[in-house]
């Protein structure tokens, strides 16, 4: 992960979805969770994104429908890594999830 990476993915969020986001960047949490999606949060997501209106995704930053539907993460169990961005000089960091088969 890159930092303009991180700042493009979060202001694509904010303003995708109607939501009340008074905070700015600066007072945000430095904690974040990269995550393995179960098929049913895939599900989820594809009925937001086309609720409002963003199938195609966002510039380089979030999948589109097309790519959800690619998505292999049905042979693998859901899994969240919690981050802590917590040194602001960082400028780009590996994350390694460890993938664990669906259970059958």
């Amino acid at each position: 992960m890159e930092q303009p990476w991180v700042d493009n993915a979060i202001n694509y969020e904010r303003n995708s979805f109607i939501m009340d986001y008074s905070s700015t960047m600066q007072q945000c949490s430095s904690d974040i969770h990269v995550a393995v999606m179960s098929a049913n949060d895939i599900e989820r997501a594809k009925s937001a994104m086309k609720l409002y209106g963003i199938e195609n995704g966002g510039d380089s930053v979030n999948h589109g429908i097309a790519d959800l539907d690619n998505a292999k993460n049905k042979h693998y169990r859901p899994r969240t890594m919690p981050i802590k961005l917590d040194d602001p000089n960082e400028e780009s960091r590996e994350v390694i999830i460890q993938m664990a088969p669906a259970k059958r």
